[in-house]
């Protein structure tokens, strides 16, 4: 089973660091019982400015001053499946994401942002015409965290946990607009768009996720 790199993904997106080691995701069982759902992903629904933020997942972006040090305080994310591997209706989901950290933008153009810990849930749904001469074991022991079993189908559905220890880095910051550009030192540059208020700060990392995702910060 290929893995997916969400390591990457999420290394790149908060703090601009590049991680080169993949991290497999399996896991299915079909349910609805998730912390967050898409229908928590950027709505750009509210009119709020940066004088008068009441931070929410879907306060669209609105620029502000992002200097200051700030601490993770909650993870929104989408749910919706996506495809895994090149073979129909072979698909994985993400539920229950977890991110801990925090960002210190200082005003000479500096930043520091570690990410504490990452944990999350997932799913995998693999329809037997995907399995070719492989079993659920064989899915299960190729993917990290995951318990497959026999979806009465032919197919197998899994489900599972994973999490990453985190990480730091050190680079330059810029903002332009509603958009925040991180550029670390060892690493390529990412850019989200954002909107900070004198206690809250939020960055959407739609653009360089395979899902879209934001996370909300407190000032310290």
């Amino acid at each position: 089973m290929r893995s997916l790199t969400l390591t990457f993904l999420l290394t790149s997106a908060c703090t601009g660091a590049s991680k080169d080691d993949p991290v497999d995701t399996g896991g299915a069982v079909d349910t609805a019982d998730t912390t967050d759902t898409a229908d928590t992903a950027d709505s750009g629904e509210t009119g709020d400015t940066a004088e008068n933020l009441d931070l929410t997942c879907s306060t669209e972006a609105c620029g502000g001053d992002p200097v200051g040090e700030w601490t993770i305080t909650e993870t929104c994310f989408s749910d919706e499946w996506f495809d895994v591997e090149d073979c129909a209706g072979w698909q994985g989901r993400l539920t229950n994401v977890q991110v801990t950290g925090g960002l210190l933008v200082e005003d000479d153009g500096r930043y520091t942002a570690d990410l504490a810990t990452m944990d999350w849930d997932f799913e995998v749904v693999v329809p037997a015409a995907c399995l070719a001469d492989r079993t659920c074991a064989d899915v299960e022991a190729d993917t990290d965290g995951a318990t497959c079993v026999d979806d009465g189908a032919g197919g197998c559905a899994c489900a599972g946990s994973q999490s990453f220890p985190g990480l730091s880095a050190d680079g330059d910051w810029t903002a332009a607009g509603v958009a925040l550009t991180l550029d670390p030192d060892f690493g390529d540059a990412a850019t989200s768009d954002y909107c900070a208020d004198p206690d809250e700060l939020r960055l959407d990392l739609n653009e360089n996720f395979f899902f879209p995702i934001q996370l909300l910060y407190a000032r310290n």
